[in-house]
C-alpha cells in the first residue's frame, strides 16, 4: 500500500472505488483492514479512503504524544495530499472522536458525518476500559495477539460473533498479521482519555 509523510509520520493508506469521496477513520488500535466489509459494500458508489492512524498498522508514529486533534489534522492533511477537498466522513470508536474533531475544526471538509460507537467526552466507564487496556499494553511483556483479540471482541456484537464466526475469524487473522506497536497503542489510548469536545 502507498504511504505519505503527514506531520512527521508515514501514513499508510488505501484509496479504492468510484464516486463521491468517503473517508473512513478506524478506531483504537485498528487499521484500514477493520473497514474491509464496509469498503466492499461502499466502493461501488464511493471513492473510499481508508488508512492506518499514526501508530497503527503500517503507519509510523512520528515524534511526541498523540491527541485526537493531531489525528484530525493528520486526516485533513492526508485528504489534502490526495486532492480530496471535502468528503463524507465515517468514524468508529476513536475514529468517531477523530471524525467529530475534524468536523469541528474543518466543517467545510465534511459533506456528511457518521459516528459509530463514539463519544464527545470520555466518561468514567470508558476511562476505566482505556486504563485497563493501557495497563495490558504498557506492561513489561505486552501480548499483542491477546490485546488485538480483546479489541475485536468489544468491536463486534455478540450476535455477529455467533452468527458470522468464520467471517470474524478471517478478519481477526488478517489483523493479527499486521504490525502492532504496544507503545503507540498506549499513546492512542491516552489520546482517547483526554478527548473532550462536549462544549
Amino acid at each position: 500500500m502507498p504511504q505519505l509523510s503527514i506531520h512527521g509520520a508515514s501514513i499508510n493508506y488505501r484509496l479504492v472505488g468510484n464516486g463521491e469521496p468517503l473517508v473512513m477513520i478506524a478506531g483504537l488500535g485498528s487499521d484500514h483492514l477493520a473497514w474491509g466489509l464496509q469498503v466492499n459494500a461502499f466502493r461501488r458508489d464511493y471513492r473510499c479512503l481508508t488508512f492506518d492512524n499514526r501508530g497503527s498498522g503500517r503507519s509510523g508514529s512520528g515524534d511526541g504524544e498523540f491527541s485526537i486533534p493531531l489525528f484530525a489534522e493528520d486526516t485533513a492533511a492526508l485528504m489534502d495530499e490526495l486532492g480530496i477537498g471535502s468528503a463524507h466522513i465515517l468514524g468508529t470508536s476513536m475514529g468517531g472522536a477523530i471524525a467529530l474533531e475534524l468536523a469541528l475544526r474543518h466543517p467545510d471538509r465534511v459533506r456528511s458525518l457518521s459516528l459509530n460507537a463514539s463519544w464527545p467526552k470520555t466518561d468514567r466507564y470508558l476511562k476505566e476500559i482505556l486504563e485497563v487496556l493501557i495497563d495490558i499494553a504498557g506492561g513489561a511483556t505486552p501480548d499483542p495477539a491477546t490485546l488485538r483479540r480483546l479489541i475485536y471482541l468489544y468491536s463486534f456484537t455478540p450476535s455477529y460473533f455467533d452468527e458470522r464466526d468464520a467471517e470474524y475469524e478471517t478478519m481477526l487473522r488478517a489483523a493479527l498479521e499486521q504490525p502492532f506497536d504496544a507503545q503507540a497503542f498506549v499513546k492512542q489510548a491516552r489520546a482517547c482519555l483526554n478527548h473532550d469536545v462536549n462544549d
